[in-house]
């Protein structure tokens, strides 16, 4: 989770596991199909505990999860299907519990391409996943409601974006960017920063132009670079100092005239270090400074950190080596750090 390679693995793994183990299950399996890790399936009500057992043997650390149809009904991804009286199955859209119904409103500042993009891609699920006409009217009632009453979209755009679908839902449309054309289509990008409805205008005239000027087959599009929210300020609650930790840090003591400083690392909140160096540890370069010389003893305005996300010991320890490397801290030289082999 969070890498851009786990649905590669994820899809690597399955499809090793679909190739060599699913086959043998074929007696009780009758049928399988997956989405990178979501699998949907038919399997006899007596062999659902063979089946798991048989999927969770092919390796320790991967263990399945199973849920059973309720009331004739099962989501799979985004698709509820149902089972009908004379064994066939109907199709419609699914939404969790937890759905909100909220979008990028009508009058946010973002370009109308990505709001009409996102209405675009939700009337286009409608007909893929509907399978019958009475579903399908159904969620595109809900759209309705949703865009114009909770997300501020004017009918005239719905209106023309239910039209546009239902035309290329019942007609054979072919563009240029299609097999079988003469010319191939060209598509110059030009990336700009959206700088509100009124440039957006402008852009727009300016496309025309270059439409009517153009060969019928360079077809320019304006993609507007949106700055994300986060790029103003950070949207997280900030960290207070002594809570922070997986860090390296700094200390210096307060003393006029004195220019003592110390590394450290440390897996645990800053201020319950912090409370070693006053008096917990015996063995703290700090303490026995503070003692020694008189100094103010450790506080928390003395410390600073350094490095932080270092979730692994070993990673603390070469950071704090190459810290300590760099700034040669006057209370470090009586101990080794991690030996640095590729400096020395």
């Amino acid at each position: 989770m969070g890498s851009p390679l786990g649905p590669v693995l994820a899809n690597i793994f399955m499809s090793h596991l679909e190739t060599s183990l699913v086959p043998t299950l074929s007696d009780k399996l009758l049928f399988w199909k997956r989405y990178v890790d979501d699998t949907i399936a038919f399997v006899a009500k007596d062999q659902v505990g063979n089946v798991l057992a048989t999927l969770n043997s092919f390796h320790p650390n991967i263990k399945f999860t199973y849920e059973i149809e309720n009331n004739n009904k099962i989501a799979f991804l985004d698709v509820e299907i149902k089972k009908t009286l004379n064994g066939s199955f109907n199709t419609t859209v699914y939404r969790k519990s937890t759905n909100t119904d909220l979008y990028m409103h009508w009058k946010s500042f973002a370009p109308n391409s990505y709001k009409v993009g996102t209405l675009r891609s939700l009337v286009q699920r409608a007909y893929n996943i509907c399978s019958n006409d009475k579903a399908l009217h159904h969620e595109l009632k809900h759209i309705r409601k949703v865009f114009h009453f909770h997300n501020g979209y004017p009918h005239n755009i719905i209106n023309n974006m239910f039209k546009e679908q239902r035309i290329k839902s019942t007609s054979n449309i072919t563009t240029l960017n299609e097999p079988g054309n003469n010319e191939s289509l060209i598509t110059p990008t030009f990336v700009l920063p959206y700088k509100g409805q009124q440039a957006q205008t402008i852009m727009k005239r300016f496309n025309n132009s270059l439409n009517y000027y153009l060969p019928t087959n360079v077809k320019p599009r304006i993609v507007y670079k949106c700055n994300k929210l986060s790029s103003k300020f950070s949207l997280k609650d900030h960290t207070k100092l002594s809570h922070n930790h997986n860090i390296v840090y700094e200390y210096k003591c307060p003393a006029d005239n004195c220019n003592v400083s110390y590394i450290g690392e440390t897996s645990r909140r800053l201020k319950e270090r912090i409370v070693d160096h006053q008096h917990r540890d015996k063995k703290s370069h700090i303490m026995k400074h503070s003692q020694t010389k008189d100094h103010p003893p450790a506080e928390e305005k003395h410390f600073k950190i350094l490095g932080s996300n270092y979730n692994y010991y070993k990673d603390r320890k070469i950071a704090e080596a190459i810290y300590i490397m760099n700034k040669k801290p006057n209370l470090n030289v009586q101990e080794q750090s991690v030996p640095l082999k590729l400096f020395n």
